[in-house]
């Protein structure tokens, strides 16, 4: 029987490796190009403020590109945070009956070749435009 299919998760997946991308590039761009405003460090040592800046960043980049990945395999446990955060398309019924009865197989199959790299491409370009908007 095929799934019902769900509503929303480009949209979701776009925006947490989108946010991803700019999580990774900004202390990246910060270190290169000079202090943000995206964020300050209390730290008087710039390379100590570098450092810590990669340090706290990457870890937070890695788990947001986790979740991102666990919402496109169907993950029960990322709908509920994901519509809390964003993406209000993912209530709708059709979703959560899709997320109650995929199974990662099916979910890989649905959002993986050209689907993925579409989203992937989507999420740099957005993560990138939003780095170089929040550091003006």
């Amino acid at each position: 029987m095929e799934q019902p299919a769900p509503q929303g998760i480009g949209m979701a997946v776009a925006f947490d490796w989108g946010l991803t991308v700019q999580i990774l590039l900004t202390p990246i761009l910060t270190t290169f190009f000079g202090n943000s405003n995206a964020y300050t460090l209390p730290v008087g040592n710039p390379l100590l403020k570098n450092v810590l800046s990669f340090v706290i960043a990457w870890p937070v980049a890695i788990g947001i590109a986790f979740f991102g990945q666990s919402l496109r395999l169907g993950r029960r446990w990322t709908r509920k945070i994901q519509i809390g955060v964003i993406a209000w398309r993912l209530s709708r019924p059709a979703s959560a009956r899709w997320f109650a009865t995929v199974t990662k197989a099916e979910a890989r199959k649905r959002h993986g070749g050209a689907w993925g790299w579409m989203i992937a491409l989507w999420a740099i370009a957005g993560g990138v435009l939003q780095t170089i908007a929040s550091m003006r």
